[in-house]
Protein backbone atom coordinates (compact mmCIF):
# COMPACT_ATOMS: atom_id res chain seq x y z
CA UNK A 1 0.00 0.00 0.00
CA UNK A 2 1.27 3.33 -0.74
CA UNK A 3 2.56 5.62 2.83
CA UNK A 4 1.42 9.55 2.60
CA UNK A 5 3.75 12.24 2.21
CA UNK A 6 2.57 12.88 6.10
CA UNK A 7 3.95 9.27 7.42
CA UNK A 8 6.92 9.26 5.63
CA UNK A 9 8.04 12.83 6.61
CA UNK A 10 6.96 11.65 10.17
CA UNK A 11 9.40 8.60 9.77
CA UNK A 12 12.21 10.90 8.94
CA UNK A 13 11.83 13.07 11.77
CA UNK A 14 10.98 10.27 13.62
CA UNK A 15 7.73 11.90 15.16
CA UNK A 16 6.08 9.80 18.24
CA UNK A 17 3.91 12.55 19.35
CA UNK A 18 2.76 15.86 17.92
CA UNK A 19 3.16 18.79 20.81
CA UNK A 20 2.41 22.04 18.80
CA UNK A 21 2.28 23.03 14.74
CA UNK A 22 2.06 27.20 14.57
CA UNK A 23 3.03 29.36 11.55
CA UNK A 24 5.20 32.38 12.43
CA UNK A 25 4.45 35.23 9.70
CA UNK A 26 6.83 38.45 10.60
CA UNK A 27 6.21 41.40 8.39
CA UNK A 28 8.93 42.99 6.76
CA UNK A 29 10.50 45.77 8.77
CA UNK A 30 12.83 49.16 7.08
CA UNK A 31 16.26 47.21 8.97
CA UNK A 32 16.22 43.94 10.68
CA UNK A 33 15.33 43.81 13.79
CA UNK A 34 16.26 40.50 15.90
CA UNK A 35 13.87 39.28 18.46
CA UNK A 36 14.59 37.99 22.28
CA UNK A 37 15.81 34.77 22.81
CA UNK A 38 12.86 32.40 24.27
CA UNK A 39 12.46 29.05 24.61
CA UNK A 40 9.24 27.38 23.20
CA UNK A 41 8.81 24.65 26.07
CA UNK A 42 10.81 23.93 29.04
CA UNK A 43 10.96 20.13 29.12
CA UNK A 44 13.46 18.46 26.59
CA UNK A 45 11.86 18.11 22.70
CA UNK A 46 12.35 18.40 19.23
CA UNK A 47 11.73 20.91 16.83
CA UNK A 48 11.59 21.01 12.96
CA UNK A 49 11.27 24.67 11.72
CA UNK A 50 10.15 24.53 7.93
CA UNK A 51 11.48 27.70 5.66
CA UNK A 52 8.26 28.99 3.22
CA UNK A 53 10.05 31.34 1.92
CA UNK A 54 13.92 32.62 1.05
CA UNK A 55 14.27 36.21 2.49
CA UNK A 56 17.23 37.83 4.63
CA UNK A 57 15.88 37.50 7.76
CA UNK A 58 17.46 33.94 10.14
CA UNK A 59 17.03 31.75 12.96
CA UNK A 60 19.95 32.42 15.65
CA UNK A 61 20.40 29.21 17.39
CA UNK A 62 23.25 30.85 20.02
CA UNK A 63 25.39 33.13 19.38
CA UNK A 64 27.13 31.95 17.09
CA UNK A 65 24.76 29.97 15.03
CA UNK A 66 22.90 32.09 12.14
CA UNK A 67 20.24 29.82 9.59
CA UNK A 68 19.44 31.86 6.63
CA UNK A 69 15.57 31.76 6.21
CA UNK A 70 15.78 29.98 2.59
CA UNK A 71 12.73 28.51 0.40
CA UNK A 72 11.83 24.76 1.59
CA UNK A 73 14.88 24.66 4.01
CA UNK A 74 14.04 22.14 7.25
CA UNK A 75 15.95 22.82 10.43
CA UNK A 76 15.90 19.93 13.08
CA UNK A 77 16.56 21.59 16.77
CA UNK A 78 16.06 21.56 20.04
CA UNK A 79 13.30 24.47 20.82
CA UNK A 80 14.00 23.90 24.80
CA UNK A 81 17.29 25.54 24.38
CA UNK A 82 16.92 29.57 23.95
CA UNK A 83 17.02 30.81 20.05
CA UNK A 84 14.91 33.21 18.37
CA UNK A 85 14.18 35.00 14.84
CA UNK A 86 13.94 38.33 13.30
CA UNK A 87 12.06 40.19 10.25
CA UNK A 88 13.75 40.22 6.74
CA UNK A 89 13.58 43.57 4.58
CA UNK A 90 13.52 42.39 1.15
CA UNK A 91 10.16 40.74 0.97
CA UNK A 92 6.23 41.36 2.02
CA UNK A 93 7.12 39.24 4.74
CA UNK A 94 8.99 36.02 6.32
CA UNK A 95 6.81 33.28 6.28
CA UNK A 96 7.74 29.60 8.28
CA UNK A 97 6.23 26.26 10.45
CA UNK A 98 7.40 25.53 13.58
CA UNK A 99 6.65 21.85 14.82
CA UNK A 100 7.26 20.60 18.59
CA UNK A 101 7.34 16.94 19.08
CA UNK A 102 8.69 14.30 20.93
Amino acid sequence: HAISWAERRREKLKVKSLIRIKANVYTPSAKIIEHSSHIDYKFKHTGFLYYINTNDGFTRLSKNIKIESIENRGLIFEPHIEHNSSTCTNKEGRININFNFF
